[in-house]
């Protein structure tokens, strides 16, 4: 089985087992999605910073794209670039990695606590990680944030 089968065999895995607990035990099994979905995300934040010179800004705009421009590659997912300047760095992708349906918007949030850990070790807690827009509450497309947090 090639890598990008893995990954996306993973993501769908992990909605699939996220939804049919959000289904059967509703919002209550929320913080124990996310609980751990961060420590996923500390893991691989430090993988990821363990690699960096430094924790300037630049760098670590520079390693989050090139980042996560191999995690949706390895996803066959379309990653689109739509900012990067001194503050912030914003990217949009067409599908859910994690499959998830219309409508599980909750289920997508408790999962980004994979996200907020990884981005919160590889800036060194100089940035935070923020979704603008869930493709689980309307067109096939998420948005989201990667702000340099104000000194």
């Amino acid at each position: 089985m090639s890598s990008t089968n893995v990954h996306q065999f993973y993501h769908w895995w992990i909605g699939l087992l996220a939804t049919k607990l959000y289904e059967r035990f509703g919002n209550d099994v929320l913080p124990v999605i996310h609980e751990a979905s961060t420590e996923v995300g500390k893991v691989i934040g430090h993988r990821v910073r363990s690699k960096m010179a430094n924790t300037e800004w630049n760098t670590i705009a520079e390693t989050t794209v090139k980042h996560l421009k191999k995690v949706y590659g390895d996803l066959d997912i379309e990653l689109t670039l739509l900012e990067q300047n001194d503050t912030r760095v914003r990217f949009t992708e067409k599908s859910c990695p994690f499959q998830l349906a219309h409508g599980h918007g909750p289920i997508c949030d408790a999962l980004m606590g994979i996200d907020e850990a990884r981005f919160e070790i590889i800036s060194d807690g100089k940035a935070e990680y923020q979704t603008l827009k869930h493709s689980s509450s309307g067109p096939l497309s998420c948005e989201w944030v990667i702000k340099r947090k104000s000194k």
